[in-house]
């Protein structure tokens, strides 16, 4: 088992590189379709995709989504796993609540499952 000191440094390090596949992954994949790939370089201040065509002369819709598409996914991403943090709480807390204060209001669940008659 990890010690309790290592162990949040441990889940940063795993979600940071799980960001950095995402996102840079996705400008190496969407540059690879529109045939603009050349590289990958792991820097002591980070990652980096490098490309065939200078950065003067990107213009375009395809270099649109090849610098845009990622921070779109990694932000929508963030969204949806944020929101599927709170669905579940709510989903664990909705059934106890419909089953234990439910009973007193409107007969919930537990009024059914302690008179099932055959």
């Amino acid at each position: 088992m990890l010690s309790k000191k290592i162990k949040p440094w441990f889940s940063f390090l795993l979600a940071y590189y799980l960001v950095v596949t995402i996102h840079e992954g996705f400008h190496a994949l969407i540059s690879y379709f529109f045939e603009e790939y050349q590289t990958f370089r792991i820097h002591p201040y980070g990652f980096e995709v490098i490309f065939k065509t200078p950065p003067e002369i990107r213009h375009g819709f395809s270099w649109f989504l090849i610098s845009g598409f990622s921070n779109f996914a990694t932000i929508f991403l963030g969204y949806i796993l944020y929101l599927l943090f709170y669905i579940t709480i709510i989903l664990l807390l909705a059934d106890p609540i419909n089953i234990f204060i439910g009973t007193f209001f409107y007969k919930g669940d537990a009024f059914g499952i302690a008179n099932c008659e055959k």
